[in-house]
């Protein structure tokens, strides 16, 4: 019967060093898992914010059609009366049609964004509200202005790694220390007769240790540690370059968020003059002071004022999601 057994004592550290890239690695699976559902979070978000832009347009078009339909009433009126040309009538028609025909892309749009987050959340049993609501709290929003380490961990894991396999690659010079136990039991007599020697062997014990130098492999490693410390550099400076370019591009989505809540305000201020402009209009095309292309001028600032604050509001949104997404 023979047993041995082999116990490793120095491992040229490599062990302690295969598990540190081992754990780097479970965290960038980690880190992915974070940052896919970060983006899919964004992702729902700005679907979420563009169907309720678009279930508010929806709202403004059938308005603007009620307008153009009253307006339209009043150029017969003043057909009938002799104060305008069957003209102002067809106006007001093609308008009519324009209006139609963009109701019709608004719902066409509704229906694919309503599928695509249902797709996202899991579910189509969700609701969205029916206004585009406006909020305030501008600055505690900002307040928390760091990246989200999972769009920059990564880029600091890989510097590290090649660190680490860099060391690893150095370590070609020092041995690898194993202990060895071998046990040998036996069955037999051992004689020399010429030496007058009879001995009766049953077992035998042996310990030994044993250094290992893979001096074969040491010229490869070598270089490969050179290029390891090279590649560890370049990724050191790529990851500084891109935490301080997202720190940046944080700073500009602040600043561009303030000045969005800003020009919602303003262009609010230009709805009240764009009804009161309107009004006026109106009241003066009663009397024959204006004509049917007033009106309709008149319509349509009102018309795009309102759009201009629903897409601004929605953009405000749509890019408050996207920051969100990337601050910790």
């Amino acid at each position: 019967m023979r047993a041995q057994a082999k116990f490793n004592l120095y491992n040229q550290g490599k062990d302690y060093l295969q598990t540190q890239i081992t754990k780097t690695n479970l965290d960038n699976q980690n880190i992915a898992v974070n940052l896919s559902l970060r983006e899919q979070t964004k992702l729902a978000g700005i679907l979420y914010w563009n169907l309720v832009f678009y279930k508010e347009m929806n709202s403004l078009h059938n308005t603007m059609i009620k307008i153009n339909a009253q307006n339209k009433r009043s150029a017969k009126r003043r057909i009938d009366s002799g104060l305008a040309t069957e003209s102002d009538r067809l106006e007001f028609d093609m308008t009519q049609i324009e209006l139609k025909h963009h109701l019709k892309e608004i719902n066409y749009k509704l229906k694919i964004l309503k599928q695509k987050l249902a797709l996202i959340l899991g579910t189509d049993n969700f609701k969205v509200p029916e206004k585009l609501i406006h909020t305030h709290k501008i600055d505690s929003l900002i307040s928390n202005n760091k990246p989200a380490p999972e769009y920059i961990e990564p880029l600091k894991n890989k510097f590290e790694l090649f660190k680490v396999k860099d060391r690893l690659a150095k370590l070609y010079w020092t041995p690898k220390v194993d202990f060895n136990v071998e046990y040998e039991k036996y069955d037999k007599t051992i004689e020399i007769p010429s030496l007058n020697i009879t001995d009766s062997l049953e077992s035998e014990v042996v310990l030994s240790l044993s250094l290992t130098f893979d001096l074969d492999g040491a010229s490869r490693a070598l270089k490969r540690s050179k290029a390891l410390a090279f590649k560890a550099q370049a990724s050191e400076m790529d990851y500084n370059y891109k935490k301080k370019q997202q720190q940046i591009e944080l700073n500009s989505q602040a600043e561009k968020l303030k000045l969005m809540h800003h020009l919602v305000h303003e262009v609010e201020e230009e709805i009240e003059l764009a009804k009161a402009y309107y009004d006026l209009t109106k009241k003066e095309y009663s009397r024959g002071a204006k004509n049917s292309p007033d009106m309709l001028g008149a319509a349509n600032k009102l018309y795009d004022k309102n759009k201009e604050r629903l897409k601004l509001i929605r953009d405000y949104h749509v890019l408050k999601a996207e920051y969100l997404a990337m601050i910790n």
